[in-house]
């Protein structure tokens, strides 16, 4: 992936990926977007293992290709090929989706860490059912490479900040 400037996220050589319940044209919107987009497909043969470390998405996971969409296990494992990683424990996969069923519990049941991206006005309902989310995605990092006890306790802080506001 390309370098940000966060020295922390650089170390953990990150491979980022989209899995998506669409077709192959996917990958050029991505790039007409102005972003540096991988070639590995699905059926293709090939993983971002070989990527490039300048490819902002080193891989795209599309229903087209693997004939299963979100939330399907089989779009969850293609992607985890693609990306390189063991299906095995000790993998560390996550997932960051907007739907609770085909994002959140798709890749939960695909044994993938999972967290919702949310309007800020829906925290309070996830939070008060346990489930991960982020409001804005520079807050993954703390999903990242943060300790969960910490994430949890900026959470439960950021609630109370929006309880405080209203």
């Amino acid at each position: 992936m390309r370098q940000t400037p966060d020295k922390e996220l650089n170390a953990l050589d990150i491979t980022v990926g989209v899995i998506t319940n669409s077709d192959d044209r996917i990958p050029g919107i991505l790039s007409s977007l102005g972003l540096n987009v991988g070639s590995p497909r699905h059926g293709m043969g090939l993983s971002s293992q070989n990527s490039n470390s300048e490819e902002d998405i080193n891989f795209v996971a599309m229903s087209y290709d693997v004939g299963h969409e979100k939330p399907a296990r089989e779009i969850f494992d293609a992607a985890r090929a693609l990306a390189g990683a063991s299906p095995t424990p000790g993998s560390w996969c996550l997932h960051v989706g907007d739907d609770l069923d085909k994002d959140y519990k798709g890749a939960k049941a695909a044994d993938w860490e999972s967290v919702l991206l949310c309007k800020p006005d829906h925290a309070e309902t996830l939070y008060t059912k346990g489930i991960p989310y982020i409001t804005d995605l520079l807050e993954l990092k703390d999903h990242i490479i943060g300790d969960a006890a910490e994430v949890h306790l900026q959470s439960r802080q950021r609630l109370r900040g929006m309880r405080a506001e209203r």
